[in-house]
């Protein structure tokens, strides 16, 4: 018995059955289309061995963990960019991708990868790519790709959890979330007043008054400011505080 170790790599159509149901000569085309212009030139591209086709679904297996993870980003980003159908019969993936051992049976593979591989597949978000904790660790800094970690699973047929993480397809236009669009910055009006008391205090009274003849306006204060001022016209030369005749005794 033959054993190796190798990274698999399990694909999936997303709603295959549906699709089927829809129209079942416009889906097959569709997907004949898309592995002979995409997945099969990609798969070959990178150095990945096609074990085996199993209807909408392909198994695959690479000798490189980069090489796996290159050719799933280039599959999903080319899928995603072909137009050629209407946006409810396009044809997408899901993926899944782990590293381990399996049993060489003539040009098949079997073992845990295998059930594993197919698992990741069907975690995978629509379009996307799930891998494990291995391949993930064994990628870092090697690709130009970012991973969300989406926590520990437990699936069928396999008795630990297994650790998930998805691969972060790029998007374009996409909004800023609410953390992180840039928030307004907040302006102070601040007014002189004069002391109505007469008293020595350097307090500002409650019966103080402001010394402006027209109120300040939004359109009075510079744009992105934090504090403006308004200034009487007898006191718009200085920015020292007033000081009244009686303290200056």
């Amino acid at each position: 018995m033959q054993r190796k170790l190798t990274v698999i790599f399990s694909a999936d159509v997303v709603g295959y059955s549906t699709l089927m149901e829809r129209d079942e000569a416009a889906t097959l085309e569709r997907l004949k289309t898309n592995r002979k212009s995409i997945f099969d030139p990609c798969v070959a591209a990178h150095g990945g061995r096609m074990v085996k086709l199993m209807g909408d679904g392909a198994l695959v297996e690479f000798g490189s963990v980069v090489s796996a993870i290159n050719c799933a980003h280039e599959i999903q980003e080319a899928t995603e960019t072909d137009h050629s159908a209407p946006e409810t019969d396009r044809i997408r993936y899901r993926i899944g991708i782990t590293l381990g051992e399996v049993i060489v049976e003539g040009e098949d593979i079997y073992g845990d990868g295998v059930n594993m591989a197919a698992r990741l597949q069907t975690l995978a978000p629509r379009g996307g790519v799930a891998v494990s904790r291995a391949v993930r660790d064994q990628v870092l800094g090697k690709v130009a790709i970012d991973f969300d970690d989406l926590g520990e699973h437990s699936v069928r047929n396999i008795e630990r959890p297994i650790q998930v993480f998805a691969m972060r397809m790029a998007t374009t236009n996409t909004p800023q979330s609410p953390s992180t669009q840039q928030k307004p910055q907040l302006s102070i009006c601040v007014l002189p007043f004069s002391n109505m008391r007469g008293t020595r205090s350097r307090n500002i009274s409650a019966t103080a008054s402001p010394r402006t003849s027209s109120p300040i306006s939004p359109r009075s204060l510079r744009c992105g400011s934090r504090l403006a001022t308004r200034l009487s016209p007898s006191r718009a030369s200085t920015s020292m505080p007033h000081r009244s005749r009686s303290n200056s005794r």
